[in-house]
């Protein structure tokens, strides 16, 4: 009415209270409060729940339900159109990147089809919950299991969704990218993965660069990068003990990531920060292998004490050796 919500206006409030026993009432702190107020009260009460004969017939609604509509037709309008552009800019995204995935017209939640990563011997016999682990793990981009949403044996699909700020969702699609899951071929879309041969190259390239890093952290790591090189040894040692690979491995790339954050350079951090990233399920296949895990520690504890010497050449040394061992250990695995 003249832009104001009818239920602002008393005599129409009065109508919605006395002839459809609607109630405004103040909401609970949860976003939902005006929906569970009305729906619980549906079920209790209205369809002949337990408590039918002991409250009233009211229907409650939230204030904020009221507040709502207050906001105007402007508002809801420019709130559609704004995820409107988010959806397009995620969904042509993972077309371009050749990822399968549902396109949805009421919300901002996007299923993506894994089937074809699951056929790989890879992901063989994994779950929907495994894949979403690997995915945050591997690539760095959180999913939910879609399983969680189906009663059946439903185990294809993964949830991502897109109510995030434009520059998180194109940070989450040059991950995708980045992680070469996919190419394509005469054949049609492949999936891919991180190849032997890609994971050499990788190394070779973390020979020629990571003893730069190695030589700038000596000379320029503050008092609080050694102390987190320092922690995450000691970590390490912990969690061997407790013969935890997974920590093992993150831990790994803490000792690393504290050396490319305090060398002083941001070329030399860029550069090897993601090529050690993606080896991460190398580097799991290798602390896997008898005795590799101890022998990891050893080496970053053994570096660590060149590091703490000032000993720059002696560390690189030691970060070479680590280096290709960790390589040696992991394709050996693979090619068993």
């Amino acid at each position: 009415f003249q832009g104001l919500p009818l239920g602002y206006l008393p005599t129409v409030k009065k109508s919605l209270v006395d002839h459809f026993g609607w109630r405004f009432i103040p909401g609970y702190e949860s976003d939902w409060g005006g929906y569970l107020l009305t729906t619980y009260k549906r079920q209790l009460v209205d369809f002949g729940g337990p408590f039918h004969d002991s409250v009233d017939s009211f229907t409650e609604i939230d204030y904020r339900t009221e507040r709502g509509f207050a906001l105007g037709e402007d508002y809801y309008r420019d709130l559609g159109a704004l995820y409107t552009k988010k959806r397009n800019l995620f969904c042509e995204g993972l077309d371009a990147i050749g990822l399968k995935h549902t396109v949805p017209q009421g919300t901002y939640f996007i299923m993506v089809d894994i089937s074809d990563f699951l056929a790989k011997e890879k992901f063989k016999g994994w779950t929907d919950l495994q894949f979403c682990e690997w995915m945050i793990g591997e690539v760095g981009v959180a999913a939910v299991p879609g399983s969680s949403f189906f009663r059946e044996p439903v185990n294809h699909l993964i949830r991502l969704h897109f109510a995030r700020s434009e520059d998180s969702l194109r940070e989450a699609l040059r991950r995708l990218f980045q992680e070469h899951l996919v190419e394509d071929t005469p054949k049609g879309t492949m999936v891919l993965g991180i190849t032997p041969k890609d994971y050499r190259d990788m190394t070779e390239i973390r020979l020629r660069i990571e003893e730069m890093a190695v030589r700038g952290f000596v000379e320029n790591a503050s008092t609080d990068n050694l102390k987190a090189l320092n922690e995450a040894v000691d970590f390490q040692e912990f969690y061997l003990t407790r013969e935890n690979v997974d920590q093992l491995k993150a831990l790994d790339g803490r000792f690393h990531e504290v050396i490319y954050d305090g060398c002083g350079s941001i070329v030399l951090r860029d550069t090897l920060s993601p090529l050690h990233k993606k080896t991460q399920q190398y580097r799991r296949n290798a602390l896997r292998t008898p005795d590799r895990a101890a022998h990891s520690v050893r080496e970053h504890k053994a570096i660590l004490e060149a590091i703490r010497a000032g000993n720059a050449d002696l560390a690189a040394e030691r970060m070479e050796q680590h280096i290709l061992n960790a390589m040696d250990r992991a394709l050996s695995k693979e090619d068993a």
